[in-house]
């Protein structure tokens, strides 16, 4: 069940990132020829996230990335904390997190291997964005 909640939720962000590709693509100032900004969806089976190359993210931006420094990529999460937070997720703590309102935390790790390497198991999804598109 909980997977299947997953899956939607990576096809719906795969989908909306799909749109704002295809409206990038219609601005006149976008050219063909640019070049593209990669950020993955990962599918973590209990939760998904989104990596982005920190290289990408404008210094000043986000100032709370200046705790990664040599991080190459920010792989960044939300959801309920408890859940986020338990050594050994159940379903009653995923029942909780998406019946109740509860707590949430801001998950981020950065890291340095290639997405692939460092998430051997996860399903991921690559989605390469014009620099409009990304920001």
């Amino acid at each position: 069940m909980m997977r299947n909640l997953l899956r939607r939720v990576i096809f719906c962000l795969a989908i909306l990132c799909g749109a704002w590709l295809t409206l990038a693509g219609d601005d006149p100032v976008t050219n063909g020829s640019e070049p593209r900004i990669t950020i993955y969806l990962v599918n973590h089976g209990g939760h998904a996230g989104i990596v982005l190359p920190r290289n990408a993210i404008p210094d000043g931006f986000w100032p709370e990335l200046e705790s990664f420094p040599a991080g190459r990529y920010l792989e960044v999460g939300w959801g309920d904390r408890d859940y986020y937070q338990a050594l050994d997720p159940h379903m009653g703590l995923a029942l909780k997190a998406a019946l109740l309102p509860t707590d949430s935390v801001l998950h981020i790790v950065g890291f340095n291997a290639s997405v692939t390497a460092y998430f051997p198991h996860a399903e991921i999804i690559a989605i390469a964005l014009p620099p409009g598109g990304f920001a």
